[in-house]
């Protein structure tokens, strides 16, 4: 079952579709100290843990749109846009998160996805960017939501949602993120 004249749908033979995570997504800071100069290895051993499912799916959307950004690799952009779809029918990330790590969290997985679904755009049909351009929407503005509740502070971290907002806001054609 196809969306149109594009892409065709993926069959789970061809691509396992990453199931998006059912519980909300909650991940602690690692630190040890205020400055964020000293790691707690338990703590980062939690967290790594706890970002494992999400850092697999971006690797995973990234490496295919990749394969089709070098290769033309049509059969791996249907499969990433089917996997960005599931998430984002799913609706992860999107929302308030329950901790200021996973705000920075957040950032890190829209730029990353957000950068991938640019490569996927030319190839998404109607149906799929239906589902996908709002999620990444929703994505940002919750990005955006931190920033200006002041969840991020004014360091790299802050860099990292400016990438977040504008490459959101270029996917979804969004000049406001921009």
């Amino acid at each position: 079952c196809g969306f149109g004249p594009w892409l065709p749908t993926a069959t789970a033979a061809d691509c396992p579709l990453a199931a998006a995570p059912a519980a909300p997504f909650v991940v602690d800071g690692f630190y040890a100290d205020r400055q964020g100069s000293v790691i707690d290895t338990a703590r980062r051993a939690a967290r790594d843990q706890a970002v494992a499912p999400y850092e697999a799916f971006v690797q995973r959307v990234q490496g295919q749109a990749d394969a089709f950004a070098r290769r033309g690799d049509q059969a791996e952009a249907g499969c990433a846009l089917d996997n960005l779809a599931g998430w984002a029918r799913a609706d992860v990330l999107a929302g308030t998160l329950a901790s200021p790590q996973a705000d920075y969290e957040r950032n890190w997985y829209l730029a990353a996805l957000a950068l991938a679904y640019l490569k996927l755009a030319p190839v998404a049909d109607p149906g799929r960017r239906a589902v996908i351009e709002p999620w990444l929407a929703r994505m940002a503005r919750s990005a955006e939501s931190a920033l200006d509740r002041g969840a991020i502070p004014s360091n790299n971290l802050s860099y990292w949602a400016a990438l977040a907002l504008a490459t959101a806001g270029q996917a979804t054609g969004s000049p406001e993120q921009i």
